[in-house]
């Protein structure tokens, strides 16, 4: 009896340890802003407050590169999200998370529970495990010390959908999969 009672308070300890866990990066999405959606809208006329179309690529050492079309909403004092400009985040899940291809699609939204003055993290609506984080570049020779500016424009949401996974795939032979009827 006493050796179950053990074995139960082992694997209480681990699922704890184990839920816990910080994310790991599993990738990077890199994506390209077009143009704005829905530009009559009164609220899009000062740029803030706006959404844009993206066309978006995820690349990943568990499985093919993977293209997304994509939406991103921003808000910010009046900056607009600039066409043309390139978005980069980590893509992060807990460690073991299963890979599969369409992984990222759905839609992300902003951690409300990030501190004012910081860029929160994307956290996925359908599978909250998935989040991204913002990769920002840092100038030469600062440090990390110094507290970085308040952003002037936050992503406040973030919709995926997958059309294509090209390359390789658990180690397999190269292949092309088209996924919607577009491309």
């Amino acid at each position: 009896m006493r050796y179950w009672t053990v074995i139960s308070a082992w694997l209480c300890l681990a699922g704890t340890a184990f839920a816990a866990a910080p994310p790991d990066e599993i990738g990077v999405l890199t994506c390209s802003v077009g143009r704005v959606v829905d530009a009559a809208a009164p609220a899009q006329a000062s740029g803030a407050n706006e959404a844009r179309e993206m066309l978006c690529s995820f690349k990943t050492s568990r499985g093919p590169d993977e293209h997304y079309a994509g939406l991103v909403k921003t808000v910010g004092g009046g900056m607009a999200l600039p066409q043309n400009r390139t978005l980069l985040w980590s893509v992060r899940a807990p460690r073991g998370t299963h890979y599969t291809t369409g992984l990222l699609q759905q839609t992300y939204t902003a951690d409300k529970s990030t501190p004012a003055g910081q860029v929160p993290p994307l956290l996925g609506e359908h599978n909250s495990l998935l989040s991204l984080y913002v990769l920002t570049e840092k100038p030469a020779g600062s440090a990390s010390k110094e507290k970085p500016p308040a952003p002037e424009l936050i992503i406040v949401d973030v919709e995926l959908v997958l059309k294509a996974a090209v390359g390789r795939s658990n180690g397999r032979n190269r292949h092309a999969a088209a996924l919607s009827s577009g491309g």
